[in-house]
């Protein structure tokens, strides 16, 4: 499933068009993109890492946990999704994230708790045995209203 989907890289624009009133624009949260698949109790996050999915569900435990409650991402799904730490004052922080990535299962579980991560979920991606990839923005963003819910790791991020 996760090899049909290919890592969105980044681009560089000097500045922003000058006819705004036809664009769509979201919160860029200085995280890195996931996918997040559901299949309750089993959870599985994946990093983009070059032009390949990693599985790194391990590093995320609080995310997990909070996930296999059922309370705020619908079971069944695939969601496109921004992991994000913030610092002190709300914002995400690259630099942090970067902190996030270990091995050791003692260090990911401390970590876990001095530097807590969010995850924005963007896109739903999967609903059950459907891939939706011919729906509008407005449809996403009906979707992600009815199967993201707010709590301690996971926050809605719409426009």
């Amino acid at each position: 499933m996760i090899e049909q989907f290919k890592p969105m890289k980044l681009k560089e624009i000097k500045e922003l068009p000058s006819d705004l009133t036809d664009k769509i624009y979201q919160l860029k949260c200085d995280g890195t993109n996931s996918i997040i698949d559901i299949e309750l109790p089993q959870v599985t996050i994946y990093h983009a890492r070059d032009d390949n999915w990693r599985n790194r569900t391990y590093r995320y435990p609080e995310v997990v946990a909070e996930i296999q409650k059922g309370e705020v991402l619908t079971d069944h799904k695939t969601y496109l999704a921004e992991i994000c730490v913030h610092d002190e004052n709300g914002i995400g922080r690259h630099h942090l994230l970067g902190r996030r990535q270990l091995e050791n299962g003692f260090q990911i579980k401390r970590m876990s708790t001095l530097l807590p991560v969010t995850i924005y979920p963007h896109h739903v991606l999967r609903d059950k045995d459907n891939y939706l990839f011919n729906v509008t923005y407005g449809q996403q963003l009906d979707l992600l209203k009815q199967h993201v819910k707010n709590g301690s790791h996971v926050q809605q991020n719409l426009s």
